[in-house]
C-alpha cells in the first residue's frame, strides 16, 4: 500500500522511508563525482537493500551493484530485479 503523504507514526515497521528528492539528487551528485574522475561506480547493496534504488543507480550510470551476501545476490540476480 502507498503511504506516501500518511503520518509517520501510521506506517508498520520495518519500513524504508525516504525523501525521494534527496535521493535522486545524492545519486545524481555520486554518478557525476565518479564520471569526472573518470571512475566505475558499483555501489553496495547492503547499503539499502532495495532494487528500486540499484535501479535508480544504474540508470544513473552505474556498472551493476556489489553484494555481500548471497540472499542480496539473488535478489539482484532476480528477473523481478530488472522492471
Amino acid at each position: 500500500m502507498d503511504k506516501v503523504g500518511f503520518p509517520k507514526q501510521e506506517i508498520d515497521t520495518p519500513a524504508l522511508v525516504i525523501d525521494i528528492r534527496k535521493l535522486e539528487r545524492n545519486i545524481a551528485k555520486m554518478a557525476s563525482f565518479v564520471d569526472d574522475a573518470g571512475v566505475s561506480l558499483r555501489p553496495h547493496m547492503k547499503t539499502h537493500k532495495c532494487p528500486i534504488i540499484s535501479q535508480k543507480q544504474i540508470a544513473a550510470g552505474a556498472i551493476g551493484v556489489t553484494c555481500q551476501k548471497l540472499g542480496e545476490a539473488e535478489v539482484a540476480a532476480s528477473p523481478k530485479f530488472f522492471l
